[in-house]
């Protein structure tokens, strides 16, 4: 691909197709499906460009197999990143897209897990994965702990109050009970807690962009404004 960018063989490829050449990125993995992407687009006009440079540098058919398996899944991964891009992705969406890339590649576990390195607050995050699944009874000491602040007592005492009232019979009490502490949770919505987006990494980008080795005498005020 890095050839076809080149002046000659892209000027040929001009010629068989208004496709060009991808090539690969060291800060995006993304443009690795892109790029393997664009070459299965490519290939009916490699032949049309008749340069031996390209020649030379085609794969032959087992290679070409390996490139089509890779591409399958990458394409799922790439769909997974793009999902997690979105700002409302919230971290129960984040536990349920992880969990199912563990069980198509189990491999990924150590990196994706629950207990992953990358997960600095295993406790916090697991309750509020718990509490989003509605799944809170379920929860450790040390995990409610963590979440303590995020109780709302207001809930608390108006589902106590709502079922304190026996203004119906005992069957439609206990039917109206099971309901309210179904849907009254003890906590807050925690789907406002949304994990590292791409919101984030875009503000940390544009803060390096503007900052620069030449503008580190600026002051708070004034990169305020520029940000």
């Amino acid at each position: 691909m890095t050839t076809l960018r080149f002046t000659l063989p892209g000027a040929r490829l001009r010629r068989a197709t208004p496709l060009r050449a991808i090539t690969l990125s060291a800060t995006r993995w993304s443009l690795m499906f892109n790029m393997l992407k664009r070459y299965i687009e490519l290939k009916p006009f490699l032949l049309a460009i008749a340069d031996d440079t390209i020649d030379v540098l085609r794969l032959n058919v087992e290679e070409d197999r390996e490139v089509t398996a890779l591409l399958v899944t990458l394409e799922d991964l790439n769909s997974i990143t793009l999902t997690l891009q979105g700002d409302e992705c919230s971290l129960l969406e984040v536990r349920q897209i992880f969990d199912t890339v563990i069980e198509e590649y189990p491999d990924a576990v150590g990196r994706l897990g629950p207990s992953a390195r990358v997960v600095k607050k295993l406790s916090f995050e697991s309750a509020i994965v718990k509490i989003l699944r509605d799944t809170e009874t379920t929860m450790t000491a040390e995990e409610c702990e963590s979440v303590n602040k995020l109780r709302n007592e207001e809930n608390i005492e108006s589902s106590a109050a709502g079922m304190a009232l026996p203004v119906m019979s005992l069957a439609e009490r206990a039917l109206k009970k099971k309901k309210v502490m179904r849907m009254t949770s003890g906590f807050m919505d925690c789907r406002f807690l949304c994990p590292t987006s791409m919101m984030c990494e875009r503000f940390f980008s544009s803060t390096k962009l503007a900052i620069g080795d030449r503008r580190c005498s600026m002051t708070p005020k004034i990169f305020g404004e520029k940000m």
